[in-house]
């Protein structure tokens, strides 16, 4: 099992062929009676007290004596932004009640709101945080020229927490809508959110997340007439002038209207492709090109709030599914999304549990017990209402991503990624807010 050792001066150099093969050595090390004294860039370095041998599968040309230096410069630094509530999509959801005439807890302090409106629109660009959008298109146009100010993403930064959030009205800790799957433990399976069918194994459940933590738009109580206007996902090609021209066709009317409005892109592109590919450019383009000649068709006494749900950042696979140092303290699979991730761990096991992953991965994601992660106000406010499944969906503890991994904990066969969100690295928490008033 031990093979292929490089000896540098005071430090032994152990490189595997993939992760898997890394842990399994690691496990006999610990077996042996080595302790991890630290891990850098995920390569943990094992003591027996005499000796020091660092296992890799991150493939190091010419180790010596200097390899942790040159380990740690591999690993690139990166800002992080923490959730914020007062700043988020949802002050502006409150800002269009307020138009109305209805309350919110939620105050503008961009005062987005110059005067009364008629219409309402909430145009959501999946995925176009800040960026992307100054990286991907050029300065002058419609979009970039356009910017009013940037906000903090809901939290987790990812689609299914975010645009419930923009929807419904309410942070996470509200709505329960924490990320991209979850445990419903009446159905004893992990389902996605969006689909109700079962994560692990793609098989429909027949239960969609609706059943157990259902929302009303936002508008539910005003008396102004309301749409949400989704793609038709069904259609194997999709064009962002369908939803737009939807929008269009449903503001002609002489009664007020709220929309909001969602458009996929450029998210599926960048996560296929990469956060600044030629692919994400050229979709880019095309969305802005089109997204500026819908803002001129708006009709007269219509204000066009664009923004999107989430960042996006390049990340590197963590195939989480191959370690069993850690898998052994788990009661379920991981669940919520791969760079906010939540645990159940085994009746007596959390010490060894938490131990055993910031040995291994407390470099690149910082992990909090379900409580400490509440309190911190990760999911909104503590103090407000909190929904009666955020305890079994936020599990016992909580990792979230602060450098350019994510946990593959799905399995070998799962697509593996370029592009990804759902931590709080400022790539992924930062979106633009565009304001377009037509008077």
């Amino acid at each position: 099992m031990i093979s292929n050792v490089k000896i540098t001066e005071n430090l032994l150099y152990q490189e595997y062929d993939d992760e898997k093969e890394m842990y399994t050595a690691l496990d006999d090390y610990l077996h042996c009676g080595y302790k991890i004294k630290e891990t850098i860039y995920l390569c943990p370095i094992v003591s027996n007290g005499v000796e020091e041998i660092i296992l890799s599968y991150i493939h190091v040309d010419n180790p010596s004596m200097d390899i942790k230096k040159k380990i740690h410069r591999m690993c690139k630094s990166v800002r992080l932004m923490k959730p914020d509530y007062s700043d988020t999509i949802l002050n502006l959801v409150g800002a269009i009640r307020k138009n109305y005439g209805y309350s919110s807890k939620y105050i503008d302090k961009h005062n987005i709101f110059d005067r009364k409106y008629k219409n309402c629109v909430i145009l959501l660009l999946d995925g176009l945080g800040r960026n992307v959008l100054e990286k991907n298109l050029d300065e002058d146009a419609f979009l970039n020229k356009n910017v009013s100010f940037y906000e903090h993403a809901i939290y987790p930064s990812t689609t299914a927490a975010s645009t419930t959030a923009t929807v419904s009205g309410l942070t996470p800790l509200e709505s329960s809508w924490t990320g991209w799957s979850n445990y419903i433990k009446e159905l004893d399976r992990e389902i996605i959110l969006f689909t109700g069918v079962n994560y692990y194994t793609d098989e429909p459940t027949g239960r969609p997340a609706s059943d157990f933590i259902p929302y009303k738009p936002f508008f539910s109580d005003m008396k102004v007439k309301g749409y949400i206007i989704n793609p038709d996902f069904s259609k194997k090609s999709m064009d962002i002038n369908d939803v737009l021209s939807d929008s269009l066709q449903k503001l002609n009317y002489p009664q007020p209207i709220i929309q909001y409005v969602y458009w996929p892109e450029p998210d599926g592109i960048m996560h296929e492709y990469g956060t600044y590919s030629k692919e994400a450019k050229d979709i880019l383009k095309d969305i802005n090109d089109k997204v500026e000649r819908y803002a001129n068709a708006l009709p007269l006494d219509t204000l066009l709030i664009i923004s999107a749900d989430h960042g996006h950042t390049p990340v590197k696979p963590i195939n989480i599914y191959d370690c069993d140092l850690l898998n052994k303290y788990l009661k379920t699979k991981p669940s919520n999304d791969s760079r906010c991730i939540t645990f159940r761990v085994k009746d007596g096991m959390g010490d060894k549990f938490v131990k055993m992953f910031h040995a291994l991965f407390g470099e690149v994601f910082s992990l909090y017990s379900k409580r400490d992660a509440i309190k911190m106000g990760f999911f909104g406010d503590p103090n407000g209402y909190i929904h009666a499944r955020i305890d079994d969906f936020l599990g016992d503890y909580v990792a979230i991503a602060t450098n350019q991994f994510y946990f593959n904990f799905k399995g070998e066969n799962n697509h593996l990624f370029k592009s990804h969100h759902a931590g709080i690295t400022k790539d992924e928490m930062e979106v633009p807010v565009i304001v377009i008033r037509k008077y």
